[in-house]
């Protein structure tokens, strides 16, 4: 018999995440062609005058039309290049990433192979560049979303490996892009600023981190240090469904998470995913990030021995300065066991520090009556 684990018994619908309905849609859609062998002085509109890069992607998704959503389709192949920093929305539409034989609704055997994103070795050291494959932030100012909002990206059925940060990070905070963090509002509030509302689905994210990448997360000549296979900060209102994350590592054996989920992101969901060797905490939230969901979620092998701290699937961290998470829900996944080092099954959840109640750092507001920090429920072995 499979063991369960909760915190407090709640009655939940399982999410239908094996397919996925095309968005909303505009009167009508700019489509850009990308393929490995295109060009960047290509205008993108067909498959013979394709471009190659995301960099002349953004460019054209700037110059417009402003009213139409966005389709960039990817031709299979592999695109060495270093990440991308994404600040060019169209309020009111969406900005998707595909191959370029996805119909929306269909699943993985519905496409010739997927697209494969490698990292870039920098020319002179050889060494892998250090940043996420993509950086997505609040627009500059004069640019559309320049002072946050729904941001409508979307990416569908891609490979993402070699980066050491991050495959996808989402950035709605005051920043600057990729910089220290700058908190948008007060301790415990929601972001007032936000970079929302986009989709992550059918995803291939592998090979995150320094353990792959070279580098190390003290190592100021070689700073290269994972956070997460997808990282949120200040980004709310995602849907991150049916994504496939495998292998991300720091030789350090920390830090690294599958999902790292921080600062004021909330409403989001993260379901039917499947996990596997992480060398930390496959998910972590920290900082008045409420109203998340993971539900349903695989987890295989994860988890490194780490010297100061309990592993476990789920870990709210509360540092110097930030407030509590509440009203998260960790429901219905199937959990794994430590990677390495141990033969115990890993913990299903960990508060850190513990309390189910507790509001966090001096000057973070008390959570609302009636509310936890936590709910588990329908997790098993």
């Amino acid at each position: 018999m499979k063991k369960i684990f909760s915190i407090v018994a709640v009655a939940v619908v399982a999410l239908g995440v094996t397919s996925f309905a095309r968005p909303a849609s505009a009167a009508g859609v700019q489509t850009i062609y990308m393929n490995a062998n295109g060009s960047d002085t290509n205008d993108g509109a067909t498959t013979t005058t394709a471009v190659k890069t995301l960099t002349r992607v953004q460019q054209l998704v700037a110059a417009g039309p402003l009213d139409e959503d966005v389709e960039v389709r990817i031709h299979a192949g592999t695109y060495v290049a270093a990440g991308i920093t994404w600040t060019t929305y169209r309020p009111g539409y969406t900005i998707s990433f595909m191959p370029d034989d996805y119909q929306y609704g269909e699943g993985l055997p519905g496409i010739a192979a997927r697209p494969v994103f490698v990292n870039a070795r920098a020319s002179g050291s050889n060494r892998y560049i250090g940043d996420p494959w993509f950086m997505a932030c609040a627009g500059n100012a004069g640019q559309p979303l320049n002072a946050g909002g729904t941001s409508g990206l979307g990416f569908y059925y891609l490979t993402v490996e070699m980066f050491a940060p991050s495959a996808i990070s989402l950035d709605g905070s005051a920043g600057p892009c990729g910089g220290a963090y700058h908190a948008s509002s007060g301790l415990g509030l929601p972001s007032a600023r936000g970079l929302n509302g986009n989709t992550i689905f059918g995803m291939l994210i592998t090979d995150i981190g320094n353990a792959y990448t070279g580098g190390s997360c003290t190592d100021e000549n070689w700073l290269r240090c994972g956070y997460g296979g997808i990282v949120l900060t200040e980004s709310s209102n995602n849907r991150i469904a049916n994504n496939s994350f495998v292998d991300l590592r720091n030789s350090e054996n920390s830090y690294i998470h599958a999902l790292y989920m921080t600062h004021k992101s909330s409403h989001n969901t993260f379901s039917a995913n499947s996990i596997t060797g992480v060398s930390s905490d496959p998910v972590k939230v920290r900082d008045a990030s409420d109203y998340n969901t993971f539900d349903s979620n695989t987890f295989g092998a994860n988890d490194f021995v780490r010297s100061s701290t309990q592993g476990a699937h789920y870990r709210e961290e509360v540092g110097d300065g930030d407030c509590s998470s509440y009203h998260n829900r960790f429901t219905n996944n199937d959990l794994g066991t430590w990677l390495i080092g141990s033969s115990a099954n890993l913990p299903t959840w960990v508060l850190d520090p513990a309390g189910a109640t507790w509001p966090g750092s001096a000057g973070c507001p008390a959570l609302p009556a009636g509310e936890t920090r936590l709910t588990t429920a329908g997790n098993t072995y």
